[in-house]
């Protein structure tokens, strides 16, 4: 072969700019070793072409057309709009070394602009939007969910194996609700109580009749983890209704799923007559001499039902209204029978955990705050959806990028779990994701809701509309959170209105809010005035006027 037919430098060249993304000094003075070409001249080739770089590059490069054909369809627009996102000018990379933007004159699909390329795939006909999409997936695209209870989301109940239902039935009582405690798995309903030490004490409870039940009535706003668990894994699900049931020494079960809530009760329902008719579910599961009888009950619509005295009081046909504690309904529940209530999550989490013969969960998350926790995010974010996350992994705002991003200028305000909870604000989103660190800042994880609203919104428009959640949604058998509530809606009402609110009516709404708190039987009331004082504590201070609190 002639030697000028072996390699071309301009192939050589490419071949180092695919490698490094730019064009070593090095590797310059080699080839000009090996070739015989003055460093001047090549350094007068690679800085003629436009797609040679003598420095380091970003890892995506993104190229946008500005020739005519794409001016006409826009590209301007999304020239300054990737600018703005980026921080950075044409030619320009990011600090954190993931992005160089270039205005090239033509990409050669004149047809279908306005037009970009990202490391040499094509994204035509963009807007505006689509492209902050493209840019929010590749900028948050590194950042990583930490799957334990998602484990089986591609299976369906026809090839799931039901593991940790086998290795349950081969096991004592006692050493279930070991591993259980080992874990420190916590309630995923909202009030965090340990799960291993609520199934001891249903176990030592004696009684002929034991009751679980698997509250599915999800209905804060901002929360859908436990939806998401019942449509995409209800075999999860219903596995863990039985493992607790096994290890309490109960023969009945319910699991109570929200009215509005259609797709996840046809998903159960489905999958409750598959396990019946494969031997999970009825007389001798497994043909380990093990009994347990299964039902479901759709809820009507009453937001209090997630409490457990008053969805107890639903499915016994009464109005949904909380009870007096003592007697505990693992003591005298349902039909005055011992009952254990659990929340869709802790006992998906528990299935998942009985699944190995050794204890991965303990090696997730902190002391206080074992394993994952399942955080559906909604609001102000690019990519909103359920998101598992490692406990003390992750700060609040690597959440918000693990949901891609802000959408606006910046946060105004975090709810962390569900509209009972403290609002987080700016300087509050470095806390790491866990019990006692958002205890720390005087906040909670609550039901798992993570709402994030960014600074351009109407914060006296939000509260008044969580006034009117929990004033419509008390069971009214308190009197003080029925007028509490009912009161505290009529002070944002008039302040919604006028645009202020001065610190006599902040002084009041804390005095109801503590008066409440006294008095509520229920979390209901207790926190039904969180969100509306945090946000009044930390956003606005003294009189001041609705244009001041957005920024």
């Amino acid at each position: 072969m002639e030697k000028f037919y072996e390699k071309e430098l301009i192939q050589e060249l490419h071949e180092l700019q695919d490698t490094y993304g730019y064009i070593p000094e090095e590797d310059i003075v080699r080839i000009s070793k090996l070739r015989g070409i003055p460093k001047a001249h090549l350094y007068g080739v690679i800085s003629f072409y436009s797609m040679f770089y003598l420095k380091p590059t970003g890892k995506y490069i993104i190229r946008v057309c500005d020739s005519v054909s794409c001016r006409i369809n826009k590209s301007n627009d999304l020239i300054k709009i990737l600018t703005k996102k980026l921080g950075i000018k044409n030619g320009e990379t990011t600090e954190d070394k993931k992005f160089t933007l270039e205005v090239v004159e033509c990409l050669g699909h004149c047809g279908e602009g306005p037009v970009m390329t990202i490391n040499g795939e094509y994204y035509k006909f963009l807007s505006p939007q689509k492209a902050l999409e493209i840019i929010n997936n590749l900028k948050w695209g590194d950042i990583m969910e930490k799957i334990f209870l998602k484990n089986d989301i591609n299976k369906t109940i026809e090839n799931y194996d039901f593991l940790g239902l086998k290795n349950s039935l081969e096991l004592s009582e006692k050493d279930i609700i070991d591993k259980i405690k080992e874990s420190n798995l916590r309630g995923r309903g909202g009030a965090g109580f340990p799960t291993g030490i609520k199934w001891d004490y249903a176990n030592s409870i004696q009684s002929d009749t034991k009751i679980v039940i698997c509250n599915g009535d999800e209905g804060e706003p901002g929360t859908f983890k436990d939806r998401f668990l019942m449509e995409n894994m209800p075999f999860k699900v219903l596995e863990g209704i039985i493992i607790c049931a096994y290890a309490v020494k109960a023969n009945y079960g319910y699991i109570y799923i929200r009215g509005e809530y259609e797709k996840s009760i046809n998903e159960i329902q489905k999958a409750i007559k598959f396990m019946y008719k494969n031997n999970l579910l009825g007389k001798n599961i497994l043909n380990k001499n093990f009994d347990f009888e299964m039902k479901l009950i759709k809820g009507a619509g009453a937001y209090v039902c997630g409490d457990e005295t008053s969805l107890i009081n639903s499915i016994e046909g009464e109005r949904g209204r909380s009870r007096i504690k003592p007697p505990l309904p693992i003591e005298e529940g349902l039909y005055k029978k011992p009952t254990i209530v659990n929340n869709v999550e802790s006992l998906s989490a528990a299935a998942e955990i009985m699944k190995y013969e050794d204890n991965p969960y303990i090696n997730l998350g902190t002391n206080e705050s074992r394993g994952t926790k399942l955080i559906s995010i909604s609001g102000d974010v690019n990519n909103p959806d359920v998101y598992e996350v490692e406990f003390g992994e992750k700060t609040i705002n690597e959440i918000i990028d693990l949901a891609g991003g802000i959408k606006g200028e910046k946060v105004g305000i975090v709810i962390p779990g569900g509209i009972a909870t403290e609002c987080l604000i700016e300087e509050e989103l470095d806390t790491l994701y866990s019990y006692e660190d958002l205890g720390k800042i005087g906040s909670s994880l609550g039901s798992g809701g993570m709402i994030v609203i960014n600074n351009e919104r109407n914060l006296f428009e939000i509260i008044k509309n969580v006034s009117d959640f929990f004033k419509n949604e008390t069971c009214g058998t308190c009197f003080p959170c029925r007028e509490g509530n009912k009161n505290i809606n009529a002070i944002l009402e008039r302040v919604l209105e006028s645009g202020e609110i001065n610190q006599e009516e902040k002084d009041l709404i804390r005095e109801i809010k503590d008066t409440i708190g006294l008095a509520a039987r229920c979390g209901f009331g207790q926190s039904s005035v969180n969100l509306i004082l945090s946000i009044l504590e930390k956003k606005i201070s003294k009189k001041v006027t609705l244009w001041l609190i957005l920024k």
